[in-house]
């Protein structure tokens, strides 16, 4: 598949932009820019993050190493009880339509975007992170999803079954030594008016590579497009 690859100088996806390390594909999905290093997000703790980072995509996030996973909510490793495995690398807190920060969060498991994970990977991560109490790197979404926040460290303190047996909650809470919810500041207006130039923003001169490592310079987004 071609991957149009954005100018290093580009205002919103050049290597000084909110998108630097996303690029498109032929079907405008966003995917890592190859020419650059992607951080591990397989960590436990900051990561090299500051609490309060923002980013503008969940692509970006990955890129940055603060979470992986673009479909579901919770990275981590404990994909099969009693693996061994040691829990929760990250938590994308489930869109609310009203951002509060949050000092104690519930994680429902029914909250889930990914159904194939229910009642596996995402419950069992956070159940290994509870006997583990390794530290979770938590992101919530802005309003109107506008970005995700690094929030800072949570470990999961208490967790409950539901009366049916179909979901899991559990409870999150943040640790303490960080900057406080209410001293975080990103997006700034800044921030935010270069997130909205990035809805519909152009390719003109960005670089086509096809999997035959082809480049070449693009018209426009359209000649992607049958």
């Amino acid at each position: 598949m071609a991957i149009l690859l954005p100018p290093r100088n580009d205002p919103s996806y050049g290597v000084d932009g909110i998108m630097h390390g996303a690029a498109l594909d032929g079907s405008r999905d966003q995917v890592c820019d190859d020419r650059y290093s992607k951080a591990n997000a397989s960590i436990y703790g900051y990561n090299g993050l500051t609490v309060g980072d923002w980013f503008a995509r969940r692509i970006i996030a990955e890129f940055h190493g603060a979470h992986r996973r673009r479909k579901g909510t919770v990275f981590g490793d404990g994909s099969v009880l009693g693996d061994g495995k040691t829990g929760a690398f990250s938590v994308l807190y489930p869109y609310q339509a009203h951002y509060e920060p949050r000092k104690d969060i519930c994680y429902d498991t029914s909250s889930s975007t990914n159904t194939s994970d229910f009642g596996t990977r995402e419950p069992l991560a956070l159940l290994k992170s509870y006997e583990t109490q390794n530290d979770i790197r938590v992101l919530c979404p802005m309003e109107e999803v506008r970005g995700y926040r690094y929030e800072g460290l949570y470990r999961v303190v208490d967790m409950y079954y539901s009366c049916d047996g179909q979901n899991t909650e559990f409870y999150l809470e943040r640790q303490g030594g960080q900057p406080s919810l209410e001293s975080l500041v990103r997006p700034t207006a800044d921030e935010l008016q270069l997130y909205e130039q990035t809805q519909g923003h152009s390719t003109l001169g960005w670089e086509m590579e096809s999997a035959w490592g082809v480049v070449e310079r693009t018209v426009c987004w359209e000649r992607l497009i049958p």
